[in-house]
């Protein structure tokens, strides 16, 4: 859960070698930028 955590940007290989993630919680933050393939890892990813 990264809710209410700041975030302000997701790089490509901020979840590199992290594949097991089915729910990510992302709300109440102030992300602007989203690079290309960020979620690529997430390959169970199901909830985002």
């Amino acid at each position: 859960d990264l809710s209410e955590n700041q975030v302000q940007a997701i790089p490509r290989k901020a979840f590199r070698g992290i594949t097991s993630v089915k729910n990510l919680q992302l709300d109440s933050n102030h992300i602007s930028c989203i690079e290309d393939g960020a979620f690529r890892a997430l390959r169970d990813l199901e909830i985002l």
